[in-house]
């Protein structure tokens, strides 16, 4: 009974690792996306409110973060506080998950509505984007067939 408690402690050691491995990586983006805005300059000079997407990647880091560590810290202490504080937290997101799947199920025609009037103005976003960067320039193989090419179409 005892090496299954030991396998358990380790398991919930690892899965929480790999989500405290997560909230570092969204943090990280996150801050990146904030602070230097510049590296998205075309994505966000086409809709300013993407640019609230990178709060909301630094909030759901910052969760992820803390979720992790506590259980990690609970897991490897054997703390039942913390272990106690972690199931609670997880339970409160899983009810906000189920609340949010609730309203989308209700209001399904307004966030379809939604949705595929967003879906449309993205790809119209992509598709511009995508042509006036390359529309002026083909690929080719050389008489040798091992390079690649980029010539333009005035030439």
């Amino acid at each position: 009974m005892e090496k299954s408690w030991t396998c358990l402690k380790y398991l919930m050691f690892l899965s929480n690792s790999l989500i405290f491995a997560g909230g570092i990586c969204l943090l990280g983006v996150g801050i990146w996306v904030t602070t230097n805005p510049n590296g998205f300059k075309n994505i966000v000079a086409a809709n300013p409110l993407i640019y609230t997407g990178a709060y909301i990647i630094l909030s759901v880091g910052v969760i992820l973060f803390f979720l992790g560590f506590l259980g990690c810290w609970g897991a490897i202490r054997e703390s039942k506080q913390l272990l106690m504080t972690f199931l609670l937290l997880i339970l409160i997101i899983f009810i906000l998950e189920l609340v949010a799947a609730v309203l989308a199920l209700v209001f399904r025609k307004q966030v379809g509505a939604i949705t595929r009037n967003k879906n449309a103005y993205f790809s119209a976003i992509c598709s511009r984007l995508w042509s006036t960067k390359y529309q002026h320039s083909h690929l080719y193989l050389d008489t040798k067939g091992l390079l690649f090419k980029r010539i333009a179409d005035e030439i």
